[in-house]
């Protein structure tokens, strides 16, 4: 289970490394990563509990050492979560600046062009 857990380690530090750069393509590689490696955590999970209930060992144990591999996983979700939100939020005030832009470009486009005739074609 906790070469299962390293692999998913490594793949949540790729995947916050891929948010950072804003990567999309690199994020959604490493959740598909993440996706498989989730269906193999499961199974190893079921048969550690089974295991652990042929042996003896208490069910109260193994869901200590579950959740101490799980909150450290939780952590790292968490991390990347929270760049995401970062990454979101520079993306908001991105896209902010480029309406302001756009509105001060079509200002100054309507100040500067008159719908009246030029000068020279009213002598005529």
């Amino acid at each position: 289970m906790s070469e299962l857990c390293e692999q998913w380690r490594l793949l949540g530090q790729g995947e916050g490394a891929g948010i950072a750069r804003a990567d999309w393509d690199e994020v959604a590689r490493y959740q598909e990563g993440k996706r498989d490696l989730q269906v193999r955590m499961t199974a190893a999970i079921d048969a550690i509990k089974q295991q652990a209930a042929l042996e003896g060992v208490r069910d109260e144990e193994i869901r200590r050492r579950l959740r101490q591999l799980a909150a450290e996983l939780i952590a790292l979700e968490e991390e990347n979560r929270e760049r995401l939100q970062a990454q979101h939020q520079a993306t908001v005030h991105q896209i902010d600046a480029s309406h302001r832009a756009s509105r001060n470009l079509r200002q100054m486009h309507t100040a500067y062009t008159s719908s009246k005739e030029p000068l020279w074609e009213s002598y005529g």
